[in-house]
Order: structure tokens, then C-alpha cells, then sequence
């Protein structure tokens, strides 16, 4: 059995024991204060039977190649060696290159892959192929796609923003009220993109909560403030909002464009996409539309967005 090492993957740092080349124990480091469970399932996913452990193609393409088109979704995929795998893509990639340019080859493969910058699967794809002279890229990414394009318009580039939020410390020293649109659920917590190494957050909700900060949860769930034991402002710990994450911007965008509340044409949040159509969609005809804004109002606090 080898000594135990440490491995770094998206829901965690542990450290791994292998025996006979299998990996068989996974254990959270000591500095991890909430380690995540789904840790436990690395050994049996890794020797699992639903593994990918070698090249697969679909068996229509290996007969007649990409005009095969009949049997996908379908047909099984058949194992093949590394070097047939790379002479089938090198092959195709060559042929459409040829016949439709690089335009025609679209660098996808979206996901995190393994933890880390060097081992991101799409990164590696698109160094490789702007070797192959270039590709077909895509923007944006299906999280949060929506909060990349408009907030821009009204707050800043997200990735600066994203770099300036405040610190857990900062917060537990001087926040008084913590307001979670959408929830701040601990599984959401669980992982992060280059690797998690210390899962914090239910430590510092906790502070903040001894410290006397107030939470408002703007979520049909609140299990995370009541597992955490936070305050709900009002005193109540049964408070909860069940705001769709949609609703309450649009229940906000109606009080902004108010007249008065926001300044045209001057004001930054004339910039949004489509706002100009907004004054005459604000309240929609159907039965039980058109009162967003009262149901995102706290009982006994000001309505949501003044």
C-alpha cells in the first residue's frame, strides 16, 4: 500500500491511498472545516463499471464515416486503440478543413473537466487547435450567461466584479444585514472550478450570525439559514420568499423606471437591451401576472427594490 498524497479535485483536497495501483481510501484534509461527502464516491467511480477508460467511436462512423448519420443516438460505440483514435481525428479535422475552412470546426467540449487551468479540457482544445490554424468559439457559459451581458450595462465587467467582492472576514466584522437572492444553499459550496480546498461557508454564516447579523432569504428554501442557525430579519426563523430568481429583477426594473426613479436618457440603465419596450410589457393581460411586485413585498418591511 503506497502512503497516502494529495489530490486537489473540484469538491476538495484529500488524501488518497491506493494499493496495487487501485485507489482504495480518499480522507479530507485536516484544514478542511465542512469537507464535502461526495468525495467518498472517487474509489468506486474510478474502478465503476460506467467508466470511459479507453477511446469509443460509434460504430457507424468507424463503417462509413461522418456521412453515417442514421444510427446516432442509437447504435453502440466500439472501443478502439489511442492510435487509431488520433488517425480518425486527424483525418477528419483535416477534411473539413479542406472542404469548409476552420470556420466549420467548432471548439466546444464546455465544461470544467479536471480541476486547474493546465488539465481544463477546453482550454487544451482551443490551444490546439488555433495550431490547426483556428476554430468556431462560443461566449459566455450556461450559468451565467445572463448576468455576463447585462451587467455590464449597469454595474461593470463581472469578472472585475467578481474579484472585488468582500471578504468573509470584512463581513463578520461589519455586516448587519445579509440579503441571499436565490438562496446561498451549502451544496452550491461544495465545488469550485480550479479546485476547493477549505468549504467555508456554513463557518462564516455562523459567525455572522453570533456576530448579529440579520439574513434575508429570497428563496422558496432556507434550510441553509436554519442549519446554520441565522437570525431572519424580523426575528421570524420561518420567513421565506419563494421569488423566482427572474421575478424579482423584473419587480425591481418596474420601480427604477418609474418617473422620477430613473433618469433618461442620461441614466446608466437606459444601456440595457430592450428597455425601451419595457414601459409597455411591465404588466402583462394573463390572470395572475402583472403583481410580481407584491409578492416579493417582506411582510412589515419595505416593498423589495425601494
Amino acid at each position: 500500500m503506497k502512503p497516502e498524497q494529495l489530490a486537489v479535485m473540484h469538491w476538495g483536497t484529500y488524501r488518497v491511498t491506493t494499493d496495487d495501483g487501485k485507489l482504495t481510501a480518499v480522507s479530507p484534509v485536516a484544514w478542511d472545516s465542512n469537507p464535502s461527502r461526495i468525495g467518498q464516491s472517487l474509489p468506486g467511480a474510478v474502478q465503476g463499471t460506467s467508466r470511459v477508460r479507453r477511446p469509443a467511436v460509434r460504430e457507424g462512423f468507424l463503417k462509413g464515416g461522418a456521412a453515417s448519420r442514421e444510427g446516432r443516438g442509437r447504435e453502440p460505440f466500439v472501443e478502439v486503440s489511442w492510435e487509431q483514435a488520433l488517425t480518425l481525428v486527424a483525418d477528419e479535422l483535416t477534411r473539413v478543413k479542406g472542404e469548409q475552412g476552420n470556420a466549420a470546426i467548432y471548439g466546444g467540449s464546455y465544461g470544467w473537466s479536471s480541476a486547474g487551468r493546465f488539465h481544463h479540457a477546453q482550454s487544451q482544445l482551443h490551444r490546439f487547435l488555433n495550431l490547426f490554424g483556428g476554430y468556431t468559439g462560443s461566449t459566455n457559459t450556461y450559468s451565467i450567461a445572463a448576468g455576463e451581458r447585462i451587467l455590464p450595462h449597469i454595474l461593470g465587467d463581472l469578472d472585475t466584479l467578481q474579484r472585488q467582492h468582500t471578504h468573509w472576514p470584512v463581513l463578520a466584522e461589519h455586516c448587519q444585514l445579509f440579503v441571499a437572492i436565490g438562496g446561498l444553499p451549502l451544496r452550491n459550496a461544495q465545488v469550485n472550478g480550479g479546485g476547493a480546498n477549505d468549504h467555508a461557508l456554513q463557518h462564516w454564516l455562523q459567525t455572522l450570525r453570533r456576530n448579529g447579523t440579520r439574513f434575508i432569504n429570497i428563496s422558496p428554501v432556507q434550510t441553509i439559514f436554519v442549519r446554520a442557525g441565522c437570525r431572519l430579519a424580523g426575528g421570524q426563523t420561518r420567513r421565506r420568499y419563494g421569488v423566482a430568481a427572474g421575478a424579482l429583477p423584473g419587480a425591481d426594473c418596474r420601480r427604477v423606471i418609474r418617473p422620477g426613479l430613473c433618469r433618461q436618457p442620461h441614466g446608466r440603465v437606459r444601456a440595457i437591451p430592450g428597455l425601451s419596450l419595457w414601459p409597455g410589457r411591465r404588466r402583462s393581460k394573463k390572470p395572475g401576472m402583472g403583481r410580481v411586485q407584491n409578492r416579493t413585498r417582506c411582510r412589515g418591511d419595505s416593498p423589495v427594490g425601494t
